[in-house]
């Protein structure tokens, strides 16, 4: 006996160029384990960190945690750190002062050296303050924004294809984005 809710329905449509007609096919296929085992899906919301591009050197292991902290407060596909309440909020200095149960001086000394070692910078967007996150450090989604690309131009564009950066040349941006120094 086969459970169907483990298994996925797996559609293929065929399509004839000449005639335009149709064809359906549908098989159940297993979702949840296959020959490279099981697939752990806690839930749809991830962040990549890449380790072979960790934090710099310079950063203490508090520094690590305290970041390993914020990225789970990247929203969207900006990278940028903020929470939901009854909508979405930039994430301030007191909030992460809050969050790593220390004070707001230390927060911003903490922030003042991430900004320095360029894996985090403080943007304004449509004249909001954010912080957002270096993607080459954690990445929220799989793609790579034309805003959070504008935001890391400088950080990006060493490590990005031409074909890659000419693209995003050519994008039009309908944001306003002021990177604070």
């Amino acid at each position: 006996m086969i459970l169907r809710q483990y298994k996925s329905i797996k559609r293929e449509t065929i399509i004839n160029p000449e005639t335009g007609e149709f064809t359906e096919k549908q098989k159940y296929i297993d979702s949840l384990y296959s020959k490279r085992g099981y697939v752990l899906k806690y839930n749809n919301d991830y962040i990549k960190l890449f380790l072979d591009n960790g934090l710099p050197e310079e950063c203490s292991l508090i520094d690590c945690g305290k970041f390993y902290r914020l990225i789970r407060y990247i929203i969207g596909e900006n990278q940028l750190l903020g929470y939901r309440s009854s909508k979405i909020k930039p994430l301030t200095v007191e909030k992460m002062s809050e969050m790593f149960k220390c004070s707001d001086r230390q927060t911003r000394r903490f922030l003042k050296q991430m900004k320095d070692l360029k894996v985090i910078k403080e943007v304004c967007i449509n004249d909001v303050k954010w912080y957002a996150v270096n993607p080459l450090y954690a990445l929220k989604s799989k793609y790579l924004s034309p805003t959070v690309f504008i935001i890391f131009q400088d950080e990006l564009m060493p490590v990005l294809p031409n074909w890659v950066l000419n693209n995003f040349m050519s994008e039009a941006i309908t944001d306003k984005v002021e990177i604070k120094k």
